[in-house]
């Protein structure tokens, strides 16, 4: 399957490029974010800040992370303008759980 970009923009208006793809030695689905403010000396989509899990975000069973439901995303606390306001955030998880098909956890309801 081919790297899905979406864009997500703070309230702040920086524009973070979120990368998602299926990684092919683990056969799990990523999420890497960067800033598309930098992208001299970085990629064309931008300095990366950092990458999750997708079930993480999505908060399924067998990868640790907690409800997304009320909150938004701190994308690396040593840089203030480094976040997705919860607006957004949950507008990704949307797509996210609209979009990407993860594998069972045994036991998973």
């Amino acid at each position: 399957m081919k790297d899905i970009i979406k864009k997500v923009k703070n309230d702040k208006g920086i524009i973070f490029n979120a990368k998602i793809y299926k990684d092919k030695i683990e056969k799990d689905w990523f999420i890497t974010f960067y800033d598309s403010r930098y992208k001299a000396g970085f990629n064309k989509l931008g300095q990366g800040i950092c990458s999750y899990y997708v079930g993480t975000i999505l908060n399924r069973k067998g990868y640790y992370g907690n409800s997304n439901k009320n909150s938004g995303l701190c994308l690396y606390g040593g840089e203030p303008d480094w976040y997705i306001d919860y607006k957004p955030y949950q507008k990704l998880v949307k797509f996210l759980k609209d979009n990407i098909k993860l594998k069972r956890v045994k036991n998973e309801s």
